[in-house]
């Protein structure tokens, strides 16, 4: 059975996904397709271990900000900037379970 995970509660996520869902799957296959709009780790806390496998090390992502130079056709890196914001979403990097995401369009 494949199963999707759907980040968001928008009604219109769900329905954009079945209509991709139906372009690409026959009858058969879409009936053993299930879409899971929950999130699996409301529980999870900063400071608290994987609950999936234990392990205590996170990868995160979170928006920074990058000063570049833009002139003549180039686009050139030149320093990180004062900006951090918010983490979008923690990862085990033992297991790979994702333990905190914030859908971008919730920014």
């Amino acid at each position: 059975m494949t199963s999707f995970l759907i980040q968001s509660d928008t009604h219109n996520s769900i329905t954009e996904l079945r209509t991709a869902l139906n372009k690409c799957f026959d009858t058969d296959t879409l009936n053993e397709i299930t879409i899971d709009t929950s999130t699996t780790h409301d529980d999870w806390e900063y400071g608290d271990s994987c609950p999936e496998c234990g392990n205590a090390q996170m990868s995160t992502i979170t928006p920074v900000e990058d000063v570049f130079h833009s002139e003549h056709g180039e686009f050139e890196f030149m320093d990180h900037g004062d900006f951090v914001g918010d983490t979008i979403s923690v990862m085990c990097t033992e297991c790979e379970e994702l333990l905190v995401h914030t859908p971008y369009e919730k920014l």
